[in-house]
């Protein structure tokens, strides 16, 4: 039988919105209480069939109304106690939901190549930028376990982590290692390492181990020192070398043992940083993606609009202007102020940093060294809608004002696409959320919305608010690995939130770069003067989340609705889906079983291609079974396909063994995330993304009934790990 839907009972509810928008690092709280003569003053939102009948009834007990939300019937209102208890036995308020303070949250990234040794292996990438090769051996071949030159625990010597690089013994050889590093787009370049010797006898080496630096690829070398003896010690000595005259594309750092020695030098923490030259500040995510590729056929995002809801936009050249220098911010709305500008110079509201970084990323216009776009979609335009204050602070009134703001605009600024990078837990079915009612009003009246999964991974049912709507394109992050121009290590991000939902829905739909990419804020942001070392060159700074994947495919779906600017967001995701690259296991033999690398629940479709989606015909393989109509119209609720048996963890589809996930290959101890998978184009989905349709909600689906709603306040991860 079908479930129809009822009004949620009525009375207090209190639903803490702790928004997990990934990239923002204080939690700062900010009452939402004032008072009059009849106590306190509690910020509510006030909801029911019609808002007009809404408005009066809040009217009639003398509530302050401080927000219209036509987009789900309801208001904003300061109430006291009284008035509360009033309102919630009134015949035309279905729901009164506390108003909570929403905390932006972030982690940030410096530019350096390191390795710090975190673990046994010659192929560490500690850093923001990737080195270009391993560790490589020369006079000995027995990897970082045996030999002269092993990586060793701390065990031996006070290393900073957990391991050392560790050079010697007793005996009389010529060995050496070497790492090679990139630093053809560097201005300047230095190399610091920590050094010392073993505790129970020093060491000692007849002509020393050299540090030296080649330019060229290990053609000639240049010693920055010697060093021939050390004194037993408990500590490492940290050292500085200039390497600016030796900077190229194949520079390369090495260690050579020579002659006579004995005991053990050890080396930590080795690391080169560097300072881009100005003006060629280069992103890697549009390589990844195959966005260079359109651009060449000259699709840039042109005449496609994207909404951006987010702390506001910094007025840099490469943001407000099109590739051909027009004003392309066509609205600027601040939902603290209730003030919009609209084809004008637009103001720096972006206080935070968050909200440039971004739009940064979906259409930054500037060019790097290679001569390619910064951003994904460069000639979009904009209408960006201010609704986190400086702190990262916003409401969920504010948030539900915004889409609100730009539904009701969406024919003025021809608004195609809203980016929302933020994510939170979920308290209710996704149905009877008000800020997913607002995203489902979005997606009926046309507009493609792209929303981040979360951070909270790698758990399964992890996936966020308003990422858990089945209907819209919910978005993971993967990595390069620090190795943009090596495909084959790039590996899910650990930090990325997985599926199922509750209701059943397979979510992500797809992945996009999220881990250190670089885009544009403030110099003078909160976040560029609390965390200074995060920036990198001029205006640019390294971030990583799902926020950044989002923007990623916001900027991709511009691009698709400058080729056919007839697609429904229905079209759009469906060519998302079918031209996205799942990571794939071909395992170590030949006759191994092909299998996928992640879960659906993990990876969806795979990696997004900008350059396949938007030459893509594919149709009607996105929300098959789903009836946004009825859905929002309380008269039919859907689930998804995805299950699980008695709770045990192990996620299935129904009708299909392919994709069962009990979680324990993808997240356990020993599952080797160096190795990585190429994201492969070749995994043929069964059902054609059956895995995707919907059906009618059902009261004998007794899995979700299981799940713990908690209507505590929801811990969140103030840092996202770099990956």
């Amino acid at each position: 039988m079908k479930l129809k839907a009822t009004n949620i009972r009525k009375g207090y509810f209190p639903f803490l919105l702790t928004l997990l928008f990934l990239l923002t690092t204080a939690a700062v709280t900010i009452s939402s209480s004032a008072s009059n003569r009849n106590g306190p003053l509690t910020a509510y939102l006030v909801q029911g069939d019609e808002l007009t009948a809404v408005i009066a009834a809040v009217e009639s007990v003398n509530g302050t109304i401080t927000h219209e939300l036509n987009i789900i019937n309801a208001v904003g209102a300061n109430l006291s106690a009284p008035q509360l208890k009033a309102l919630q036995s009134h015949p035309d308020i279905n729901r009164l939901v506390e108003n909570q303070t929403v905390t932006l949250e972030s982690s940030s990234d410096r530019q350096l190549i390191l390795d710090s040794f975190n673990s046994p292996a010659y192929y560490n990438n500690n850093g923001t930028v990737g080195w270009s090769s391993e560790w490589l051996e020369e006079g000995e071949d027995d990897g970082p376990a045996a030999g002269v030159i092993q990586i060793v625990s701390n065990d031996e010597a006070d290393c900073d982590g957990d391991n050392c690089l560790r050079l010697g013994g007793s005996g009389r050889d010529r060995v050496s290692i070497s790492r090679a590093i990139d630093l053809s787009a560097a201005s300047t370049a230095q190399l610091t390492l920590d050094w010392g010797s073993s505790r129970d006898g020093g060491f000692w080496s007849s002509r020393g181990v050299q540090i030296q630096i080649s330019p060229n690829g290990g053609y000639r070398w240049y010693t920055l020192k010697r060093i021939r003896s050390a004194y037993q010690s408990d500590t490492l000595t940290t050292e500085t070398f200039d390497i600016s005259n030796y900077m190229s594309e194949n520079t390369e750092i090495r260690f050579q043992l020579l002659g006579q020695y004995a005991g053990y030098l050890y080396l930590d923490n080795i690391q080169v940083d560097f300072t881009a030259a100005a003006n060629l500040v280069k992103t890697n995510f549009n390589a990844m993606i195959d966005a260079n590729t359109v651009h060449d056929d000259w699709i840039i995002g042109t005449y496609v609009t994207v909404g951006v809801i987010d702390t506001g936009i910094y007025s840099h050249d490469a943001l407000i202007y099109d590739v051909y220098d027009f004003m392309r911010v066509r609205a600027h709305y601040d939902v603290f102020t209730g003030e919009s500008e609209t084809w004008r110079w637009p103001p720096s509201s972006d206080k935070n940093g968050h909200g440039s970084h971004v739009i940064s990323i979906i259409a930054n216009n500037e060019y790097n060294y290679n001569n390619d776009y910064n951003g994904v979609a460069p000639d979009a335009e904009l209408v960006v809608v201010k609704a986190f204050d400086e702190n990262g602070q916003g409401s969920y009134l504010d948030i539900i004002a915004a889409i609100d703001w730009l539904v009701a605009h969406k024919n003025e600024f021809d608004i195609r696409v809203i980016n929302m990078s933020f994510s939170t837990p979920p308290q209710s079915y996704y149905w009877d959320d008000p800020l997913n009612q607002a995203v489902m009003r979005a997606w009926q009246e046309g507009i493609v919305v792209v929303a981040s999964a979360g951070n909270r991974g790698p758990d399964p049912m992890t996936i966020g608010v308003p990422g858990n709507v089945p209907y819209i394109i919910t978005v993971g992050a993967m990595t390069d690995n620090y190795t943009p121009d090596d495909p084959t290590d790039d590996r899910l991000a650990s930090f990325s939130s997985a599926g199922p939902t509750v209701e059943g829905f397979v979510k992500p739909e797809v992945v996009a770069p999220g881990g250190h990419l670089q885009g544009i804020m403030s110099a003078n942001s909160i976040l560029a003067q609390t965390y200074p070392e995060f920036h990198t060159e001029g205006d640019y700074f390294t971030m990583s989340g799902t926020s950044q994947a989002t923007a990623v495919v916001s900027g991709i779906v511009a691009l698709m609705l400058e080729e056919e600017p007839w697609l429904t967001p229905d079209d759009v995701k469906c060519r998302l889906l079918a031209s996205a690259r799942p990571a794939i296991d071909y395992g170590d033999n030949v006759d191994d079983e092909i299998k996928l690398a992640y879960s659906i629940f993990q990876q969806g479709a795979g990696l997004v291609n900008a350059y396949d989606a938007v030459y893509s015909d594919e149709a009607g393989c996105a929300n098959r079974g789903l009836d946004i109509d009825k859905d929002l119209a309380g008269i039919e609720h859907y689930g998804g396909l995805a299950n699980q048996k008695n709770n045990d963890g192990k996620f299935f589809i129904e009708g299909s063994k392919k994709y069962f996930w009990d979680q324990s290959y993808a997240w356990s101890e020993g599952y080797a995330w160096s190795d990585g998978y190429a994201w492969s184009d070749g995994y043929a989905w069964s059902d054609g993304y059956a895995w995707s349709d919907g059906y009618a909600w059902s009261d004998g689906y007794a899995w979700s009934d299981g799940y713990a709603w908690s209507d505590a306040t929801t811990a969140i991860n103030m840092w996202v790990p770099q990956e």
